[in-house]
C-alpha cells in the first residue's frame, strides 16, 4: 500500500518562463492526505475550478504555499494570473499559450524570411486567436520594411481584422492554407458576434464566404465547441442567436476612441433601462398599495357585517329565551299579529 505522501498530489507552479501563474489542485481537497497548510490554501482556493490533477508528489514549502496564496486570492472564477499581474480568461490564457512557441521563435527570426515563416506558422497553428504580442515583437515589426511587408499586414488582418479585409487585399496578400483560411473566418465569425446579438444565416454566410447553410451551421458548431462563442442556431428562422462572446480579439489601432464611445452609450441605456424599471416598480408599488387598501376596506365591510349579524343572532336569542317563559314582552313582540291570532284560535 503506498504511503500518504505518495499518494498526494501536491500544489506546483509550471515552469518560470511559462507566461501564466497556473495553479493545480485535487477536485475533493478535503478527501486526501495531505499538510494542513495545503488544506488551508484548498479552501481558500475551493470554487475556482482552474485545477488539475498532476502527478507529482514533492514537498512544498511555506513560502511557496504564501505565495501562491498572494496569487490566487484575487483571481475570479475561470480566470489565470499571469507575471505581469494581470488577470485573464480561460479562452484569453488558452489562446496566449498557444502563442508563446511562435514569441520565442520570432526572436531568433533575423532575417525577413524566417519572420514571415513564423506569421504563417502562428496564424495556422490550433488556438491561436490572438496576436497583439507577436505584433509587438522587432523581427516582426522589421517586415513593414522589408519586400516581405505583406505578411505583416496578414498577421495585422488576423489581429483585428475579417475576412472580408483579406479578400479586399487578397492579391496583395500571401496566399493561405485551409488551416489559416478557417482561422480567419472563426475570427470574423466573432467580430460579427460582438457586434450583432441576433445573426441572419444569408448575411453570415456571404460574410464568411461560405458555400451552404449546412457549411454555415458546421462553421459555427466549430465556433461554440471552440469556446470562441455560445449561442444556438435557428435553422427555422434562419436566425442564430448569440448569448456570449469569447474576448479573442485585438484593438486596432485608433480604436480606442471609438470603443469609449461604445461604452458611454452602452452607459446611457443601461441608466436609461434603470430610470424604466425605477418607473415601472413606482408603477407596481402604487398598483399594489391600492389593491393592499380594497383588501383592507373589503376586510373591514365584512367585519362590520359579521358583527351585525352576530348582534341581530344574539337579540333573537333572547326572545328565544323569552318564548319559554322567561319574557312574555318579548314573546309578544317576538310573535307580533301571528301570535296574537293564535291565541285566540286557542280560546275557541
Amino acid at each position: 500500500m503506498p504511503s500518504p505522501s505518495a499518494r498526494r498530489p501536491s500544489l506546483i507552479k509550471t515552469p518560470a518562463d511559462d507566461p501564466l501563474l497556473k495553479l493545480y489542485i485535487p477536485p475533493s481537497p478535503t478527501n486526501i492526505s495531505a499538510p494542513e497548510s495545503l488544506k488551508r490554501l484548498a479552501d481558500i482556493l475551493e470554487g475556482f475550478h482552474i485545477f488539475k490533477i498532476v502527478p507529482e508528489t514533492k514537498a512544498i514549502s511555506e513560502d511557496e504555499i504564501k505565495s501562491l496564496k498572494q496569487a490566487a486570492c484575487p483571481l475570479q472564477r475561470g480566470s489565470f494570473l499571469n507575471k505581469s499581474g494581470k488577470s485573464y480568461t480561460m479562452e484569453q490564457s488558452k489562446a496566449l499559450n498557444a502563442l508563446e512557441p511562435f514569441l520565442a521563435l520570432s526572436k531568433a527570426a533575423n532575417s525577413p524570411r524566417a519572420a514571415a515563416d513564423v506569421v504563417m506558422q502562428a496564424t495556422g497553428a490550433k488556438d491561436t486567436y490572438v496576436f497583439a504580442e507577436l505584433l509587438q515583437m522587432p523581427n516582426i515589426l522589421k517586415l513593414g520594411d522589408s519586400e516581405l511587408k505583406s505578411h505583416l499586414k496578414l498577421l495585422q488582418i488576423f489581429a483585428w481584422g475579417s475576412w472580408s479585409d483579406y479578400v479586399a487585399n487578397q492579391d496583395t496578400l500571401p496566399k493561405l492554407s485551409e488551416a489559416q483560411t478557417k482561422k480567419l473566418k472563426l475570427l470574423s465569425l466573432i467580430s460579427l458576434s460582438t457586434s450583432h446579438e441576433s445573426l441572419k444565416y444569408p448575411a453570415l454566410q456571404a460574410s464568411l464566404d461560405l458555400p451552404s447553410q449546412r457549411a454555415l451551421e458546421s462553421h459555427i458548431t466549430d465556433a461554440i465547441y471552440a469556446g470562441l462563442v455560445t449561442g444556438t442556431m435557428d435553422p427555422l428562422h434562419q436566425l442564430v442567436h448569440i448569448t456570449s462572446v469569447a474576448p479573442l480579439r485585438d484593438l486596432a489601432p485608433g480604436s480606442v476612441p471609438q470603443l469609449q464611445k461604445s461604452l458611454a452609450a452602452w452607459s446611457t441605456r443601461c441608466e436609461d433601462a434603470l430610470k424604466e424599471l425605477d418607473i415601472q416598480a413606482a408603477h407596481i408599488r402604487s398598483q399594489a398599495k391600492i389593491r393592499e387598501d380594497r383588501r383592507r376596506q373589503r376586510e373591514a365591510q365584512v367585519k362590520a357585517a359579521m358583527e351585525k349579524d352576530d348582534k341581530k343572532g344574539a337579540e333573537d336569542d333572547v326572545m328565544d329565551l323569552d318564548d319559554d317563559g322567561t319574557g312574555k314582552k318579548g314573546h309578544r313582540s317576538g310573535k307580533g299579529i301571528m301570535g296574537g291570532m293564535g291565541r285566540l284560535g286557542g280560546k275557541r
